[in-house]
């Protein structure tokens, strides 16, 4: 959220927080400030570092509310294409959480395909809010368009949510069990290939983890919601409401993932 500007049109700004400094992580959303990322943005308030290497990649809120195209809040120009049958109550979106536009998946065809990312950063990190209406479904897959493909995020018939990576085979953790159909969770994973450290993250606290060693995609492509053969047990289409996806080219540590679920919550 913005520290200063509270009541910023429901746009977010991406910071961590020490209770009394600020660390924008990603470009900002806001009209007050956007373009103005070098000026002066308030009391304590700091960029530190290159937003386009900071920030998400990938930034779709999912709040459009009509039309065919995720557009992209990164600055990166990276908008999604939705791909099958509309099924939400206005077009492709239907109303999601504190008053927004929410991503509608229809668990049978509809989902988002990114344009091409370029080479796979190294390391990187997912997140999403899911609010899954029956079991099974990928809410991300890492492809190539050129036969790689792989499940990285997805719930389970077992009401559990796994994330997964390609090692040379689909390696999982399990970051949620006992989920509620219709409940809203944020769900992260990092992975940072300096350690191999692979982490889960629900609602902003972290979870199991695992020492892996990534392999990667030739070029990079993510879907979102579309059903994936190489998955962690459930490969189908995801059924429900997705908002706030975010996609970076580094791993966030587990003070930006609970900044990032507490701005967005």
């Amino acid at each position: 959220m913005d520290p200063v500007n509270s009541s910023s049109s429901g746009l977010y700004y991406s910071y961590a927080t020490n209770g009394t400094q600020y660390e924008l992580i990603a470009p900002m959303e806001s009209q007050k400030y956007q373009g103005n990322v070098n000026g002066s943005l308030g009391a304590g308030i700091a960029t530190q570092g290159s937003m386009a290497l900071q920030g998400p990649m990938v930034q779709w809120p999912l709040n459009e509310g009509s039309g065919n195209i995720a557009t992209d809040q990164s600055g990166s120009g990276n908008n999604g294409a939705w791909q099958g049958n509309a099924s939400g109550t206005n077009g492709y979106y239907s109303p999601g959480r504190g008053g927004r536009w929410a991503g509608a998946f229809n668990g049978s065809s509809t989902y988002i395909a990114s344009p091409d990312l370029g080479s796979p950063p190294l390391s990187l990190t997912l997140s999403a809010w899911v609010r899954p209406t029956a079991s099974g479904g990928v809410v991300f897959s890492e492809q190539s368009l050129s036969g790689w493909h792989a499940s990285q995020m997805e719930v389970e018939q077992n009401n559990s949510i796994n994330l997964c990576v390609w090692t040379g085979s689909e390696t999982c953790i399990v970051a949620a069990t006992g989920i509620t159909y219709g409940n809203w969770y944020f769900v992260a994973m990092t992975y940072d290939s300096s350690s191999g450290s692979f982490s889960s993250y629900v609602n902003g606290v972290p979870g199991s983890r695992m020492s892996v060693v990534k392999q990667y995609p030739p070029v990079l492509y993510y879907f979102v919601g579309e059903s994936d053969t190489t998955n962690g047990g459930n490969g189908g289409y995801f059924s429900g409401l997705i908002s706030n996806v975010g996609i970076y080219g580094r791993a966030l540590s587990p003070a930006e993932i609970m900044a990032l679920y507490n701005a967005e919550k």
